[in-house]
């Protein structure tokens, strides 16, 4: 894994999957779970853990200072769900965001829920 921050890091690490032992996550599509913290912030990863592994299993992604960098627009790319008849059918995406609107702004949150929601073939149309 290569990575020369710690947002880095945790996009590699979240896509890490090594199929003969059976470590890592292997998120490289639609369809799971993310958390977000802040680097700012580092201590809330400790209980984002336990809520990861007590909830939906997911794997930390950290954001330099609360910001979204270019590995992450990139990340977004592979995991961004589409349809091509029925929202209903998913796959669905979620992510959680572990601090404040100081941590993490109301901006940079609407842009993760963007990139993360599922969206029709030709735009969200009717739906």
């Amino acid at each position: 894994m290569e990575g020369e921050t710690p947002a880095e890091l945790s996009v590699e690490f979240a896509q890490f999957r090594d199929e003969e032992n059976e470590f890592g996550w292997g998120i490289d599509e639609p369809g799971h779970g993310l958390t977000f913290v802040s680097t700012n912030t580092p201590e809330l990863a400790i209980p984002g853990a336990a809520f990861a592994h007590l909830g939906k299993h997911t794997p930390l992604i950290w954001l330099e200072e609360g910001e979204l960098g270019e590995e992450m627009y990139e990340y977004f790319s592979l995991l961004k769900p589409v349809f091509e008849n029925d929202p209903m059918e998913g796959p669905y995406n979620h992510g959680y965001v572990l601090g404040t609107f100081e941590d993490i702004s109301f901006q940079t949150q609407g842009i993760i829920d963007e990139k993360l929601e599922i969206e029709g073939l030709h735009g969200h149309g009717g739906h």
